[in-house]
């Protein structure tokens, strides 16, 4: 394999693109397969929330921002050990990782703590996809540091995706809600849930649309601050930022 490769850097970022993306699709597929024997997982029933796989069935578990976060970094990664010196690879390869940097921080925020750990198999996939591979993500970034520039027009890319993502769960929630007076509706996340969002279970307007827009605010801000944070940590340099 090394022959393919001109340095061991590109052998070492393949090797962790391709476990990145061998591990997240083969929980992936496990998850599948235990639900279509199973069954939704009990804690996954919850008669206060109305589940995405209540409508999309197995197929939620391609929709998760965790599977796609990581998916996406995984082929990057891939990508970036053939074009190593590529500047448009580089730059979504510092995309990816702002993007797999939000499923390290949310899932550990404010997921984590609502998981059964008790389950072996759910918990090593969750550290494996929200631990390990954001790391090896990391590891990635501080390796091509120094040939990696900063654009924010490229940052912005996060933002439009993180949005459209939550754009995405906000529409199958009243697509779904009717039947609820759109105060339940089916959800991937529940913290995304629109009607009680970060958990709040208070009724009164007031508080829901402020943390509704908090929410999508979130999606625009978050990605360029985690883009400046990873710019100061590795101390990547500015570029000209042209058309994607």
């Amino acid at each position: 394999m090394k022959q393919n490769f001109k340095t061991k850097q590109q052998l070492s970022i393949f090797i962790m693109g391709l476990f990145v993306l061998l591990s997240t699709m083969f929980f992936v597929l496990l998850n599948v397969l235990r639900t279509r024997i199973n069954g939704l997982p009990i804690d996954e029933k919850d008669n206060f929330y109305i589940n995405f796989s209540e409508i999309f069935d197995v197929f939620v578990y391609f929709l998760y921002y965790t599977t796609l976060s990581n998916i996406f970094l995984g082929f990057v990664m891939m990508i970036l050990s053939f074009k190593y010196n590529s500047e448009k690879v580089l730059k979504w390869t510092f995309n990816a990782i702002i993007l797999i940097t939000i499923t390290f921080l949310v899932y550990w925020a404010l997921i984590s703590w609502t998981q059964k750990w008790k389950d072996i198999s759910r918990s090593i996939g969750s550290i494996i996809t929200r631990c390990i591979n954001p790391i090896l993500g990391f590891i990635c970034l501080f390796i091509v540091r120094k040939k990696v520039r900063f654009c924010i027009k490229s940052v912005l890319l996060c933002s439009i995706l993180v949005i459209s993502y939550f754009l995405f769960a906000f529409i199958v929630y009243f697509a779904t809600g009717a039947n609820e007076n759109f105060k339940n509706g089916a959800i991937i996340y529940k913290f995304l849930h629109f009607y009680r969002p970060f958990y709040v279970k208070n009724g009164q307007l007031a508080i829901i649309i402020p943390l509704d827009i908090i929410i999508f605010l979130i999606g625009l801000f978050v990605p360029i601050a985690i883009g400046y944070f990873w710019k100061f940590v590795y101390r990547i340099q500015n570029a000209k930022c042209k058309k994607q």
